[in-house]
């Protein structure tokens, strides 16, 4: 008997599925004939056609989607259970896809889609204003009801709602609709063009526990030019959340009113330090003064003029005394620094203060009172020391001196060495002028501001940017490289680089979406050298920055996974897991292999992150690993198979339960065991 004749003949089951995967392609032909031939097809097959045409469901393309849900809408109420489940939890091409089928299942849907649309789960809401998309093909009364839901409290909901309405070609039928609509759809812009009735929508949002959702509202307000959105807004600078607070005072601050100002002024009372920055600077873009004492000394706080607090002396002191238990660090530092500078009015208010009625209050007091302690004992023993600042930046004493120093020595803060800079870097003239201005200003504000203006200025401002790398300010140098992240300057990643080793944490993240904005492969290593060492945030920061660069980074992270540290190893399997391409999946396997076990962990975990987005190509590893294999491999496939919420992930496997190697069969077997319990 020859070897031909041992082979094993194909069964009838095995053509049939054959037969079945193929027409189920061909639901993707460009071809109209080919695609109507498919799905005739596919109806007579019958029953074995159901569970692969349920998995295509899932399919990127829409003509396979669509082709699959007519099929089966043949089997009508049978599948429509498992529909309904698909169309709730599925992912989004599944769910467009269980969507379809129902729709085109008609009235016998209307009954299921009515159990689910006023449930509390908002994912039942959302599937049910999905199916009612496609449903209103057949149904005109659908749009009545998906109308409805553009009010509804979840986002999500409501914008599948806009969706389902856009895809039936519904129009508004008054401008109330048209607001809702464009509210739902986060169409800001459009939805502007009927202020009235988006105030109405927004305002809907006030008390909506979703913080998203409400920052949302304060966003749509802000495009409405009409004193109708004063009242709403300023209402918003009350919210209990900081982000909400933020969003309201960031889009009162983009609309030219000056009916915003006594909010305005009030915001600068609000406990979160970005809310008062935004505050003052829109106050100065009025031209504003402080009125009273209370004002002043709030606005030189939050300008960090605190040498021109001093003279204030005792009108000062209230807020000085607030201010001891601010957030900041750094701030109750140069509270406790000017009350020091002020004598005996500052003594007597920390005097006072460390007899407060609020814990906090005596503790800030009693940490101010041994600062100046401390520094008034060095004044004496050390002439040298008197003006060294606790925290090593620099304090009141030393801002003195350095006004003096800056009125001699004009370096790179004078408006004349700028204009210098910014005349060679080829920006013109009456720009130059301007700009000089804003860059030696003492204000960091004002300064974080210029470098953000420079980024619209292209390769022009690169040196710029690059000397404000140097500034002492962390706003202005974050805002400096921020722009040059914007810019994709390629002559910048040495020195961003150089920032990784130097910096804070949080410049270091700015400094990371910064080279991963860039797209430059040789700041990968040292991003991997910063993840290996970092917290959860900036390992994922890492990863997505050096996943953004896509295949033109994984020639450096190959080299990576050799590296002797495995931190970095494990830094670099992480950043490949963000990487669409079949490499990405080989360089993951290939870890499995590895002797390190947090190492082969960080792998399965890449595989398994993979699936989300190559799951056809995980399967096919998958089928290439149960033949050519090694042990660790396949061991190591099964734990990610099983990690992975899919039955085909699952059923591959079985695969394994027949292996040759006693541990990869009992790895195999006992997952299943896991999976059916």
């Amino acid at each position: 008997m020859t070897s031909e004749d041992k082979r094993e003949k194909p069964t009838c089951n095995d053509i049939s599925s054959i037969k079945t995967e193929r027409l189920i392609s061909a639901l993707g032909s460009d071809d109209h004939d080919t695609r109507r031939r498919a799905i005739a097809e596919l109806q007579s097959t019958g029953k074995p056609a159901v569970a692969p045409l349920l998995k295509v469901l899932n399919s990127e393309n829409p003509e396979v989607r669509s082709g699959a849900a007519e099929v089966l809408s043949g089997y009508g109420e049978a599948l429509m259970p498992t529909l309904i489940r698909i169309l709730t939890t599925g992912k989004d091409n599944a769910r467009d896809g269980a969507a379809r089928a129902i729709g085109r299942c008609g009235k016998i849907s209307v009954r299921y889609i009515e159990e689910i649309i006023n449930d509390n789960d908002y994912r039942k809401r959302r599937a049910a204003v999905q199916a009612l998309g496609y449903l209103g093909e057949k149904d005109s009364s659908a749009t009545e009801i998906l109308a409805a839901f553009l009010y509804d409290k979840n986002d999500k909901v409501s914008l599948q709602s806009a969706k389902s309405l856009k895809y039936l070609k519904w129009k508004p039928q008054n401008k109330m609709e048209a607001a809702a609509y464009f509210y739902a759809s986060g169409e800001a812009e459009k939805g502007a063009r009927y202020p009235a009735e988006t105030v109405s929508v927004a305002v809907r949002d006030f008390k909506n526990p979703e913080v998203e959702r409400r920052k949302k509202a304060a966003r749509h307000l802000s495009v409405i030019n009409s004193d109708i959105v004063i009242q709403p807004l300023a209402a918003f600078l009350q919210d209990t959340s900081e982000e909400v607070r933020y969003t309201a005072i960031k889009a009162i601050s983009s609309i030219n009113e000056r009916r915003f100002v006594p909010y305005l002024v009030k915001a600068l009372a609000d406990k979160n330090s970005n809310i008062r920055n935004e505050a003052a600077w829109a106050l100065d873009r009025y031209g504003w003064k402080p009125r009273t004492y209370w004002e002043k000394t709030r606005y030189l706080i939050i300008k960090e003029k605190w040498v021109d607090i001093i003279p204030l002396k005792d009108y000062a002191i209230p807020v000085l005394t607030e201010y001891l238990c601010d957030e900041n660090p750094d701030i109750r530092q140069k509270v406790t620094e000017v009350l020091r500078a002020m004598g005996k009015p500052g003594y007597s208010a920390i005097n006072e203060a460390l007899k407060s009625d609020n814990p906090m209050m005596r503790k800030r007091a009693a940490e101010a009172a041994a600062v100046i302690k401390k520094k008034d004992s060095a004044r004496k023993n050390d002439a040298d020391n008197r003006s060294r600042s606790i925290s090593g930046q620099e304090n009141i004493e030393e801002e003195l001196l350095r006004r003096r120093e800056d009125l001699k020595n004009k370096g790179l803060k004078s408006s004349d060495a700028w204009l210098l800079i910014l005349k060679k870097s080829g920006i013109r003239p009456f720009a130059a002028e301007k700009l000089s201005k804003a860059l030696s200003s003492e204000n960091e504000m004002v300064r974080s501001s210029a470098a953000e203006k420079l980024a619209g200025m292209e390769s022009a401002s690169e040196e710029p940017l690059l000397h404000l790398l140097k500034d002492r300010k962390p706003s202005v140098k974050i805002a400096a490289i921020e722009s040059l992240g914007e810019l994709q300057s390629k002559r910048s990643v040495p020195y961003l680089v150089n920032l990784l080793r130097h910096e804070n944490r949080s410049t270091c993240i700015t400094v990371i979406e910064a080279l991963g904005k860039i797209k430059d492969p040789k700041s990968i290593i040292p991003m991997l050298r910063i993840s290996a060492e970092g917290d959860s945030e900036l390992k994922k920061k890492v990863s997505a920055a050096v996943s953004g660069m896509d295949t033109a980074a994984i020639p450096t992270l190959k080299g990576a996974l050799e590296e002797s540290d495995r931190k970095i190893t494990i830094a670099a399997i992480e950043a490949l897991a963000g990487i669409r391409h079949n490499l990405s999946i080989s360089y993951a396997v290939r870890m499995l292999n590895d002797s390190e076990p947090r190492v082969r962990e960080s792998a399965i975990n890449a595989i398994k992150e993979m699936s989300n987005y190559m799951f056809n190509n995980i399967m096919d590893e998958s089928g290439r690993l149960a033949t050519q294999g090694t042990e660790k491999e396949k061991t190591g496939i099964i734990e990610a198979l099983s990690g992975i919420n899919d039955l085909r992930a699952k059923q591959a496997i079985t695969l394994f339960t027949k292996d040759k190697n006693e541990t990869v069969r009992r790895k195999a077997l006992l997952s299943c065991t896991e999976e059916l319990l």
